[in-house]
């Protein structure tokens, strides 16, 4: 059959065979041709012979093996130059002595794979593997609160959105889509942060993605967030806190004594809700955190008061590893959302208000760090006491500075649960101290 150089215009204007025959038109390009069936069904296919499949000749030449076809496309989803430029790929392969249909078969396998890689599988391993503790960023691990508040953001917003997408072919147009979805949302009216933290997560998935070689680049990486935070500056007042430690002990176990043990040692919300009865030695009055369970990535001591020691001596003990544990299982507590939506309402009704400026179980930690400060401890100890870089003490003299200040942490504590926890009430009996005769 001669060969011709075949043109679009032909392409599309080429007639079918008579009867039940298959035309065959070879193009110029070595081993293309385009075969046409009664139907009118264009596809592409090419010959070839593979170098070293042959044997070797006489010479030390590597012979071609035998004479192979191979479908490339169809016409016109497979335009004239796309075919001539995959036929002259797959004669490079033939000639270097790889098989292109076997390089195919491997493309098609991996691109089935990379499409069984969707958002939701990714994001599912992901959180095994941080729920594991296993390093899931380029930072490292991450906290079990952390991955608690970024779960509920996938499951609420992500991953409807993006859950089906095979992970690779995922762009930043996609993200900024799920995104203006979100913004739109009557709920981010109420709460206009639901945006960034849907952005968050997403970088979570993705870092994880980039960290397992999944993907090669981050299309999450240059996208900003849509709200501009400033920095909290508001503490609780002595009649909000006095109120909210009346609630708090009308809720009780778990999630009121937590916040009654948030506001008495200043520590955050995940670092005493996924406490754990090992890290605490209530003998000595200690609370041992290791560098995984802080966000600063720093081991603390904590040194507790009187107060503390008691609410944990009269926490129902032991059921599971937590300290305060999930009234269903024996992991910690969760759903901190809707029970602050609760303490918040009932500490309305505590002071007789309508409404109250707006706090967050965070601002407990900022509520103790200015109380010790009006009471005249040094700055350095509230700095250790909250777990907050106190200059060259934690820089290179840190290293052999090996002074806690313990026994200064101690007494700012105490001197805290002091004006925190009210005395006991006068009961009105009057005890006889005079020694009897």
């Amino acid at each position: 059959m001669p060969r011709k150089t075949l043109t679009t215009a032909f392409l599309n204007n080429v007639k079918p065979p008579p009867g039940d025959k298959r035309a065959e038109h070879r193009d110029t390009t070595p081993g293309l041709t385009l075969r046409v069936n009664d139907r009118l069904v264009k596809t592409w296919t090419l010959t070839y012979r593979v170098t070293g499949e042959g044997g070797t000749g006489q010479d030390g030449r590597h012979l071609q093996g035998k004479t192979r076809r191979i479908n490339l496309g169809r016409y016109p989803h497979m335009s004239l130059r796309d075919a001539r430029a995959r036929a002259d790929e797959y004669w490079s392969l033939a000639a270097d002595g790889t098989d292109p249909a076997t390089r195919r078969q491997e493309e098609i396998t991996g691109r089935r794979e990379t499409e069984r890689l969707t958002f939701r599988v990714v994001a599912d391993q992901w959180a095994k593997d941080a729920e594991r503790g296993r390093r899931v960023s380029r930072k490292g691990k991450i906290s079990l609160g952390y991955l608690g508040d970024r779960q509920t953001d996938l499951s609420t917003m992500v991953l409807p959105h993006l859950g089906h997408l095979p992970i690779a072919d995922i762009t930043r147009g996609d993200i900024r889509v799920v995104l203006d979805k979100i913004d739109n949302e009557p709920a981010t009216r109420l709460h206009p942060f639901r945006v960034d933290n849907a952005l968050k997560a997403i970088r979570c998935v993705l870092n994880f993605a980039l960290l397992r070689l999944i993907i090669e680049d981050s299309p999450a990486d240059k996208i900003e967030k849509r709200c501009v935070s400033e920095a909290r500056d508001r503490v609780l007042s002595d009649d909000e806190r006095n109120a909210l430690w009346a609630v708090t002990g009308k809720q009780g176990y778990p999630f009121g004594t937590a916040v009654r043990v948030l506001l008495l040692t200043g520590q955050r919300r995940d670092e005493i809700g996924n406490m754990k009865w090992k890290q605490l030695n209530l003998d000595k009055g200690i609370l041992k955190l290791a560098k995984a369970d802080t966000k600063s990535r720093r081991a603390n001591e904590i040194p507790l008061s009187g107060a503390v020691v008691k609410l944990l001596r009269d926490v129902p003990h032991p059921r599971g590893e937590f300290v305060f544990r999930s009234r269903f299982s024996v992991t910690h507590v969760r759903g901190w959302s809707g029970y602050t939506a609760r303490l918040r309402k009932a500490l309305l009704k505590q002071l007789g208000k309508d409404e109250i400026e707006d706090w967050r179980i965070h601002d407990l930690k900022r509520t103790a760090a200015t109380g010790m400060a009006k009471l005249g401890v040094d700055l350095t100890v509230i700095k250790l006491i909250c777990e907050h870089q106190v200059g060259d003490t934690m820089g290179i003299t840190g290293i052999y500075n090996m002074h806690h200040y313990m026994d200064e942490k101690r007494e700012a504590m105490e001197k805290w649960a002091g004006v925190v926890v009210p005395p006991p009430p006068d009961d009105g009996k009057v005890i006889d101290m005079r020694r009897a005769r």
